[in-house]
């Protein structure tokens, strides 16, 4: 008796935790498809967060140039489109995303990064441009309207994908003349232009409360920042967000002034 008592404290306890989670156990990407010119083989990679709240795509090798002496088209494009993969009856939606890359333009030139995204065809389109003189890395967030989120739909098991994830980036640079020079190139940081999207979760059929908090991060170049963290309560989502801030911000330090928490713009929701 003692035995089935101990097992069914244990299993009470197992499920109460399970219960309590705000993100699931396991999140893949899977059967990634690349197509475009800026998608040589072995040049992009999709990596997930240890804590399931994000994932990142890195490109080694997107470079757009104009110029007498330019070895790349000044219109690069790249899509990707793959299937993610989670445990049963979980769904979740795209809140922010984050691109980081360098630019560089003579006096007149014009740089355009585009980025589509979403499921079911594209949900969201986000779009940096910079008019020359301009020579710097940048970062630059966009957040999506907490009640505009595209939530994924539930699965009944894990083996059901959320089909056809599509991210389309296109570069392009021109103007400026015959002669001037413009390029749109990777990161001088670790040498990727990279891609960071925020992911919310829910379990189906859940009734706890639980929270998103969100903060972002402006510099007077018009760097941004955005980040988010996931909890039961509002105090564990917003130290959540506040740990990605530090990571995020870990990253470009060199070029961000006064990323940390003490200037962030936080808000919090239940849902």
């Amino acid at each position: 008796m003692k035995h089935l008592i101990l097992i069914a404290t244990l299993f009470s306890a197992f499920t109460a935790l399970a219960q309590d989670a705000v993100t699931p156990s396991s999140f893949r990407i899977k059967d990634i498809v690349s197509s475009g010119d800026a998608c040589k083989a072995g040049t992009v990679s999709i990596n997930v967060s240890d804590d399931k709240e994000a994932f990142t795509v890195s490109f080694a090798d997107f470079v757009a140039e104009k110029g007498p002496n330019a070895l790349n088209e000044n219109r690069r494009v790249c899509r990707l489109v793959f299937d993610t993969e989670q445990d049963a009856n979980w769904e979740y939606a795209v809140l922010s995303v984050t691109m980081r890359g360098f630019a560089q333009l003579d006096a007149g030139v014009l740089g355009r990064q585009e980025i589509q995204f979403g499921t079911k065809g594209v949900e969201r389109d986000n779009v940096m441009e910079w008019k020359g003189p301009f020579a710097e890395d940048y970062v630059h967030s966009e957040q999506v309207p907490f009640n505009s989120v595209r939530w994924t739909g539930c699965k009944a098991n894990a083996s059901q994908r959320v089909k056809d994830f599509v991210v389309k980036a296109t570069a392009v640079v021109r103007g400026g003349g015959k002669n001037a020079t413009g390029l749109l190139t990777v990161d001088s940081v670790d040498g990727q232009l990279e891609q960071v999207y925020e992911v919310m979760w829910r379990r189906c059929g859940d009734k706890l409360p639980k929270f998103v908090a969100s903060c972002q991060v402006k510099d007077d170049k018009g760097n941004s920042i955005a980040v988010k963290g996931l909890g039961r309560n509002e105090a564990v989502a917003k130290a959540k967000a506040f740990t990605h801030l530090a990571q995020r911000c870990a990253k470009v330090k060199d070029r961000f002034g006064g990323c940390d928490q003490s200037v962030a713009q936080c808000s919090s929701t239940s849902f």
